[in-house]
């Protein structure tokens, strides 16, 4: 059985490149300082102590559109310490507002946010708040139909003192391209072999051909320990937003009331053993 346990993320993203290639660019190691150079990845965490349970939020905040302060309400009720953000950008037309470092003052959290690419409102991203160490960041490029706009894959080891793990975290289009970006998000994560979890907004059902193409290697967590629908929708009736894991043991899976935001928040509690870390 997969064990469990996630721990507190960072991502740091910056401006991106319209498109994709078979070697899409990487960046940052820093919120607001992006590079293309691929940062050195940390060695496996070697320890054998107990397992520790960590709690993961999986939430598209839906640009805070109903307030800022009602999402951080939102993250803070869930007791995680990793959080992953969809539709969180800087928001232009209503003063800039940069909403990834804000929740992360507002929480104690560290953040990273990945500004996957301009849209009338503000440059729109996913974002990751947490309460570990961030030791590795790295940003992939999915691709790009034409008159959709560009998402991304981000990747991040995070750590305390004895579970270090993977996260990855991204937000597909609807209908057109889902499928071709699911293929080249499924083949960048690979099949892992340490502590991991994947989560995101996918945008579709849970019998379509994306959520299929993560459980070729990755346990969905709704299946395991998950009652009921588990909808995370606006109307609570469908499943759209996705949580995996691999090397983590499940214990809970449950949607909350819809808070400041059309979409529900996925809440998922892991039990780590660091003998998996990576």
């Amino acid at each position: 059985m997969l064990r469990a346990r996630v721990a507190a993320v960072l991502l740091v993203a910056a401006s991106l490149t319209a498109g994709c290639s078979d070697d899409p660019p990487d960046d940052a190691p820093g919120p607001d300082r992006p590079t293309r150079t691929v940062p050195p990845r940390p060695p496996r965490l070697e320890r054998t102590g107990p397992p520790v349970e960590v709690t993961v939020l999986q939430y598209n905040i839906q640009f805070a559109d109903a307030g800022i302060d009602g999402v951080a309400r939102d993250i803070r009720d869930s007791g995680a310490e990793v959080v992953l953000l969809n539709e969180i950008d800087d928001r232009r037309s209503t003063g800039g507002l940069k909403q990834a470092a804000y929740l992360a003052e507002e929480l104690g959290m560290s953040y990273a946010y990945d500004g996957n690419g301009d849209v009338r409102d503000g440059v729109r991203g996913n974002a990751v708040l947490t309460s570990w160490d961030i030791t590795y960041v790295r940003r992939y490029v999915l691709p790009r139909p034409e008159g959709t706009e560009q998402r991304g894959l981000m990747n991040v080891v995070v750590r305390d003192s004895d579970v270090q793990l993977d996260v990855w975290t991204t937000h597909l289009n609807p209908d057109v391209g889902t499928l071709e970006q699911a293929r080249r998000a499924r083949t960048i994560i690979g099949r892992p072999d340490c502590a991991t979890v994947f989560a995101g907004d996918l945008n579709v059902r849970p019998y379509r051909n994306p959520p299929q193409i993560f459980r070729e290697h990755l346990g969905d967590v709704w299946r395991y320990v998950g009652e009921g629908v588990g909808g995370t929708n606006r109307a609570g009736d469908r499943r759209i937003d996705y949580m995996y894991f691999r090397d983590l043991e499940p214990l809970t899976a449950v949607v909350a009331e819809r808070g400041a935001s059309d979409h529900r928040r996925l809440v998922a509690t892991f039990r780590a053993d660091p003998r998996d870390n990576c």
